[in-house]
């Protein structure tokens, strides 16, 4: 998954009017019963042009993990 970015393009049209919202770890595990990157902690994107959505790693678990892994 990709580090959170304020300056996103939409990768469909290109657009820069993108919404965010913080998702947190296994909020959506009722729904789902496979792993997928929705189980960790995430930043919900939405293009307001087009409507596609995509997830980005909120900054401060990139930075944890980049610690980690040092």
């Amino acid at each position: 998954m990709k580090d959170f970015d304020e300056n996103s393009y939409c990768p469909k049209c290109h657009s820069d009017k993108i919404s965010s919202v913080w998702v947190a770890a296994n909020a959506y595990a009722h729904k789902r019963p496979w792993g997928d990157d929705e189980e960790a902690e995430h930043i919900n994107r939405t293009c307001t042009r087009c409507g596609y959505k995509w997830n980005e790693l909120p900054l401060d678990i990139s930075a944890a993990l980049e610690k980690k892994n040092d």
